[in-house]
Order: C-alpha cells, then sequence, then structure tokens
C-alpha cells in the first residue's frame, strides 16, 4: 500500500472541509479518481499537484505526507511562501519592500 498517513490525511482534511472527492478534484484540477487513488491507495500525486492539495485543504506538504505529526499549516501564508519561492532575486526584493510597506502601514513601524 501507499503512504497510510496522506491517504488518512487527506480524507480528513477534505471531509472537515465539507468537500466531496469531486469538489476537491475541480478544485486541483484532477479528475475524481485521481482523489479516490489518494484516499485509498495512498498514491502520492506529483509536486505541483501536491502543492495544490495543500493550498485546498489550508496544510503543508510535511503534514500531509506524514512528516510532521501537527497540522500548524496557515494556508495562506504557504501559498504566499511558494509564490515568493519562484521570483527571481530583483523580484524578491521587490516583494520584500511591499511587503514592508504593508507591515509598516498596517501595523505601525519595523
Amino acid at each position: 500500500m501507499g503512504n497510510e498517513k496522506f491517504m488518512a490525511r487527506v480524507r480528513e482534511l477534505r471531509e472537515s472541509r465539507k468537500l466531496s472527492q469531486e469538489a476537491l478534484a475541480d478544485k486541483v484540477g484532477v479528475t475524481k479518481s485521481g482523489v479516490a487513488m489518494w484516499e485509498t491507495r495512498g498514491v502520492v500525486p506529483r509536486k505541483e499537484t501536491l502543492e495544490k492539495i495543500c493550498d485546498v485543504l489550508g496544510t503543508t506538504t510535511d503534514y500531509l505526507l506524514g512528516i510532521g505529526e501537527v497540522n500548524v499549516a496557515n494556508a495562506k501564508i504557504n501559498s504566499i511562501q511558494r509564490g515568493l519561492s519562484k521570483l527571481d532575486e530583483k523580484d524578491l526584493e521587490r516583494a520584500e519592500g511591499i511587503l514592508r510597506l504593508a507591515f509598516t502601514e498596517a501595523f505601525g513601524g519595523e
């Protein structure tokens, strides 16, 4: 059998968000049978699909794969972090400047 923790955690998180297998499949961009394979056979998808699952379910890859035991994910932060990791150095510096300005405006100070 595949990754049993992955299998159980995908199902648990999907059900806690009141998503059907079909709804999760639509949000991730896969077929319903793909979701069923994750949940019944523990088949772990490729990295890009795994990241989409995490975005939809609001978790981390570590948690889904059984590397982390506590689901401490914040879907928005994870999504931002993945987006930032795709930027080149120049764009990353620009994004850092924007974030600094936004934090200063929203929360005051540095």
